[in-house]
């Protein structure tokens, strides 16, 4: 809409508008205000950009292939996959743009596309936010140079201590200020990845202790991204007294035990705790299975009122005991087949938040190529072979459950050695 409130008819016009609002928002800052930094001595000087090839090939192999490309038509997914081939040539004209301080001419265009913000009517143009496409190329010698300076003034302490947004001792300062001090010795670090370089943080002169694994919001992150400590927490802590180490291992192999079994074999271990002297801080814990997962009384709706101990508040949520026991499951009991798979959605989508078209689209063409496959195998097909160690685990799993039907054992003998099969003790 224009000032005056004629609509638009053209682009023309349309671009004229938004042209318009976006240069009378722009903010001219003043030459004259900016702030005078210190003299500092330093050895060194930046007199000459040296680009090295390697530095230009390691930020084409990070380039999102999912972004848009630039007004050059170059699609970032091109560059990233030809990273090596490209690298070479680039370097050259990289180094030739520095030395003659002149880029290239289509490195200087963007292509401009107004966005609407989530709220707001269409018409005004107020609404809109201008985001820019510029060369991929030149994005990229940007982050080479930018790298180099950074470096510089690093090295060199070139940064004041307003300037410097890179070092924790700004963060501390600023604690200090407003009294909210920081306890270094209890900030710690975790180094993920097997080619990362262990860098040695520190904050107020103080090296940050470096730690395999953390606990953060209740979750045990450790530096191999396993998450076994999260998973034997409660197993862990209680392994020296054996009658809240037996309740927890009982909750924890209730999947597998016959549905109808379910209720006998968790009381069965309650009325073990019984005479146990430690049961105040495992009460939260037998309350939620008790009630979630095994008195299940549903109202007309089918859903079943939880208390929760902690904030004393009435939750409903679905519960069903066939959703969650496995006792007559053959194939996968875990859900890590599911997260392989998202894992993999992810790799071939390669967007952070896929529209529901391209998400339906994917799962047309894997269907197709799923039932393609089925029909293969049920043809004689070969079929994928599985880990030996997930074969011969579902194997004695199948042993004991042909030793329960048969009596051989009782079913508390079956959820003790299904727990020791899983390794949950």
């Amino acid at each position: 809409m224009k000032p005056n409130g004629n609509l638009t008819t053209t682009d023309k016009e349309k671009a004229t508008v938004l042209n318009d609002f976006f240069t009378s928002v722009f903010t001219a800052e003043n030459p004259n205000n900016i702030p005078k930094v210190e003299e500092r001595n330093f050895e060194s000087s930046l007199d000459h950009f040296v680009i090295n090839q390697d530095t230009v090939e390691k930020y084409l192999l990070l380039l999102n292939g999912s972004k848009s490309m630039g007004p050059d038509n170059i699609h970032p997914l091109i560059v990233k996959s030809m990273a090596i081939t490209f690298s070479k040539p680039l370097t050259l004209s990289f180094q030739k743009s520095i030395d003659t301080g002149k880029i290239h001419r289509e490195w200087k265009d963007a292509r401009v596309t107004p966005f609407l913000r989530n709220k707001g009517s269409k018409l005004d143009a107020g609404n809109y936010r201008p985001v820019s496409l510029t060369s991929i190329v030149c994005k990229t010698l940007k982050k080479v140079k930018r790298k180099e300076i950074i470096d510089h003034l690093i090295t060199n302490n070139l940064l004041s201590d307003s300037q410097n947004d890179l070092i924790l001792d700004t963060l501390y300062n600023w604690s200090k200020l407003w009294d909210m001090k920081f306890n270094v010795n209890k900030c710690k670090q975790i180094h993920y990845g097997r080619n990362n370089p262990d860098n040695v943080y520190t904050m107020n002169n103080i090296d940050i202790t470096t730690d395999e694994q953390e606990k953060d919001l209740g979750i045990i992150c450790q530096n191999d991204f396993k998450f076994l400590q999260q998973r034997r927490g409660l197993v862990t802590n209680y392994k020296g007294e054996p009658d809240i180490h037996q309740l927890i291992l009982r909750a924890a192999v209730l999947p597998l035990v016959p549905t109808a079994e379910v209720k006998d074999v968790w009381f069965h271990a309650l009325e073990e705790l019984e005479n146990s002297d430690s049961t105040a801080n495992i009460t939260p814990f037998t309350d939620y299975v008790t009630t979630l997962q095994i008195l299940q009384t549903p109202d007309a709706s089918g859903r079943v009122p939880i208390l929760n101990t902690i904030c004393s508040c009435t939750y409903w949520v679905e519960a069903n005991r066939q959703l969650w026991n496995h006792y007559q499951t053959e194939g996968p009991r875990t859900t890590n087949h599911l997260e392989g798979w998202h894992s993999g959605l992810k790799k071939v989508i390669q967007v952070p938040h896929p529209k529901i078209y391209t998400l339906l689209n994917y799962l047309k063409e894997e269907q197709a190529f799923n039932e393609i496959t089925l029909i293969q195998y049920h043809a004689g097909g070969v079929r994928p072979t599985k880990r030996r160690k997930y074969t011969q685990l579902n194997q004695r799993l199948q042993q004991l459950k042909d030793q329960l039907q048969n009596d051989d054992i009782t079913v508390f003998q079956f959820a003790d050695t299904a727990s020791y099969l899983l390794h949950l003790n």
